[in-house]
């Protein structure tokens, strides 16, 4: 069992194979945390009640605030970062939790804490994923007393590293749009650091991620990691304290936050998932990818590839109807593109680029046909259909809005704040709003054979309440709308369970473990610049599966929109590869050769994508550190391996150090083709070029060479175990 209960110690240990974490109950009943980290051979050597010593030897006189509790109360001499903040109706702000009880189920485990005074439960719920070295971690609340109790804060769970240590770094990934997942790491010292979002978006501001280590690199090294399953306002707090205690606490931020739960109600936090690696940043991401490949992703395409994308918005923005679409997907057929999506624009009855967010009907000047045709046409042509869709807002110019003006968010007192085009929040906390929007994206996917679905939100919460309404009930929002949005898409799943549904904010500022369970590919960043791109996917990688990381057009239009680089077709096409291919161009005004060219990478990933899509992924050289970069994926089987080498900034004809591939069969051969690109040749087909033949422990120490010409330089190697 993975999990074990000593009875005689009051000694709870949770393990996997690589993976340990133990706490103990004190003689006054509070869990103390023991231990985080590799794991053991002997549970027996913990330092089982020697958490108690304070330093200078001075037993019994410890300040409470000194305890590693497992579920920190605020009050009675805790200053640290709290994990509850209750409020009772009779005042007191604050609670004392002792051990209950506890039960184990296979690989569970719930351990129950009572307040001493007032009938507040709070139940520490673990989950042990032997085969990925993951523990899932998450708390309920429930109020069994006779009146309402008002929680100020409810965190998912703190986590320790060893103390007396100050060799802690600390890695994290601040964002913004078109800048999302940028990796920072900078030394632990003491004091606190606030990772949080308070927008509504998860990634705007920091990505709810950690990772600590003392002196790792990509592949090799200590690291312990998690990730907070919350799409939305989020806090991790790593705060090393006055007691040398680095102490990790996460979960729902509490800014502008409240929930009140009355008598028989409980409130469940998210999950937070955590582990431990000795294999670098590049181990503790693949625990992740495995974790979320075998438990998280949508059943449907866990296991299987994503179709190559074609995007019409490159094409016509806003200003599509039925017949330009209807000639665009022979285009689209002629790249090898088998799934061709309509963006925005479809819906409504207004041209202008408001379109009436919010009323999800088929504009019937575009399409008077309805959508029928071209989605006949995209089917016979042998591609799936897709639709854009923007549900959680609503414009002005809409119907909707008109109806129902007390649906969105924001006081009438003050002036609204405009964001782009025009966009309002509408209030999904509220059910009437949930059960409305799952309505209209039911009854689309029933009416038409849509097989993709772009979800799409773009902008911040802000405002968040109503005019009149009780301060509790506008601060409880924050909560109430992902758990209204999260059962959306799991009715969707329910009803349409082969759906594809990408999950877009703004690009990427909801790519979050919790919206992976329902959707199976994700938008990496509406930054679609190559160079920026391959720093994104690295940090993307940390926190996502990279077969998810998908976008509008991986392969667009010159001069990129960002920063106005101009990088070769080859060099954008080699990093759209590295995740679930798009293509986002005017195919109408390419030149017959960029059309080829294009279906060439397109036939070309084709031939990989199992690989890339359903390997194991390696950052041998990581884009932020250097000239260049190299990213490889591994099959499960270890018998195929792609390579992908950029340049990335080299000068004076710089030469590059022998590329060492890892992951593979030491005693296996492998034979090395470098992939031909499609302006090496005058003949569009898929040449190659054989290299020498190596063993697997001959690439991992003496590796091959590989030239580069340039910053735009790239190159793709596949190896191939002999039979």
């Amino acid at each position: 069992m993975s999990v074990k209960y000593i009875g005689d110690k009051d000694l709870f240990v949770l393990t996997s194979n690589n993976l340990m974490y133990a706490f103990e109950i004190s003689d006054d009943g509070y869990p103390v945390n023991l231990y985080y980290g590799r794991c053991l051979k002997n549970f027996y050597d913990l330092p089982l009640g020697e958490m108690y010593f304070f330093r200078n030897g001075t037993e019994g006189r410890i300040p409470n605030d000194g305890f590693r509790r497992e579920y920190t109360a605020n009050g009675r001499g805790i200053y640290s970062e709290a994990d509850i903040e209750p409020i009772f109706e009779d005042g007191i702000r604050g609670c004392e939790l002792v051990y209950k009880e506890h039960f184990i189920n296979e690989n569970s485990l719930e351990v129950v804490l009572e307040d001493k005074v007032h009938k507040l439960t709070v139940s520490l719920v673990y989950v042990t994923y032997d085969d990925t070295d993951i523990i899932e971690r998450y708390t309920t609340v429930k109020n069994n007393g006779a009146g309402s109790v008002v929680l100020n804060n409810a965190t998912s769970g703190t986590l320790y590293m060893e103390d007396f240590n100050e060799d802690y770094y600390l890695s994290t990934m601040p964002g913004n749009w078109g800048s999302e997942y940028a990796v920072t790491r900078q030394r632990i010292k003491r004091g606190k650091y606030v990772l949080e979002s308070r927008t509504g978006y998860c990634n705007s501001q920091v990505a709810p991620y950690f990772a600590i280590d003392r002196g790792a690199d990509e592949n090799s090294g200590e690291v312990w990691f998690g990730i907070l399953e919350w799409c939305g306002n989020h806090k991790i707090t790593v705060e090393h304290t006055g007691f040398e205690t680095t102490a990790i606490t996460a979960g729902i931020n509490n800014y502008d936050f409240s929930v009140k739960l009355e008598p028989g109600m409980e409130f469940k936090t998210p999950s937070l998932k955590f582990g431990y690696t000795e294999a670098g940043f590049g181990g503790a991401s693949r625990i992740v990818h495995n974790y979320q490949r075998k438990y998280i992703l949508p059943k449907a395409y866990s296991e299987s590839t994503i179709p190559v994308l074609y995007n019409a918005w490159a094409a016509f923005e806003l200003d599509i109807n039925e017949e330009k679409l209807l000639s665009l997907a022979d285009y689209a057929k002629r790249i090898g593109a088998e799934l061709f999506v309509v963006d925005d624009g479809w819906y409504g009855k207004s041209t202008t680029v408001d379109c009436d967010l919010g009323d999800w009907v088929v504009n019937k000047t575009k399409f008077p046909n309805g959508l029928k045709p071209l989605i006949q046409k995209v089917n016979d042509l042998g591609m799936k259909f897709g639709l854009w869709i923007e549900p959680e807002m609503v414009a002005k110019t809409s119907e909707l809005y008109r109806e129902h003006p007390d649906w969105i968010l924001g006081y009438e007192k003050y002036p609204q704040y405009e964001n782009w085009h025009g966009r309002y929040v509408l209030n999904l906390a509220k059910k009437e709003v949930a059960d409305y929007i799952f309505d209209v994206i039911d009854g689309l996917l029933n009416e038409y054979n849509i097989e993709y679905l772009k979800w799409d939100s773009n902008r911040y919460m802000c405002q968040v309440g109503n005019d009149g309404t009780a301060p509790e009930e506008s601060q409880e929002i924050w909560y109430l709308y992902f758990k209204n949005m999260y059962g959306i898409f799991e009715r969707i799943n329910k009803n349409h369970p082969n759906i594809i549904i990408e999950n877009c904010a703004s690009g990427g500022l909801r790519a979050n473990m919790s919206l992976a369970k329902f959707c199976s590919r994700i938008n990496r960043s509406d930054n679609q610049d190559p160079r920026d791109a391959l720093i994104l996917h690295h940090g993307f990688s940390k926190i996502m599966n990279p077969k998810l990381a998908g976008g509008g057009g991986h392969i667009s239009r010159v001069p990129n929109g960002i920063n106005g680089r101009c990088a070769p077709l080859r060099y954008r096409a080699h990093m759209g590869m590295l995740g679930s291919l798009a293509v986002g161009y005017d195919l109408r005004n390419a030149s017959e050769d960029e059309i080829n060219q294009i279906a060439f990478y397109v036939e070309q990933f084709k031939q990989i994508r199992e690989i890339v899509q359903l390997g194991d992924f390696y950052t041998i050289k990581a884009p932020e550190s250097g000239d260049y970069c190299v990213y490889q994926y591994v099959s499960k089987d270890k018998n195929r391996s792609v390579l992908f080498v950029f340049g990335i900034n080299l000068s004076f004809r710089k030469f590059i150090p022998n590329i060492k591939p890892l992951g593979l069969d030491a005693d296996k051969v492998y034979n090395i083709t470098q992939l031909k690109s499609a302006d090496e040749t005058n003949e569009i087909e898929l040449n190659e070029i054989k290299l020498k033949s190596m063993s697997g422990d001959g690439l991992k120490n003496i590796g091959f060479r590989v030239g580069l010409s340039g910053d735009y330089d790239s190159k793709i190697f596949l190896l191939e175990g002999e039979i």
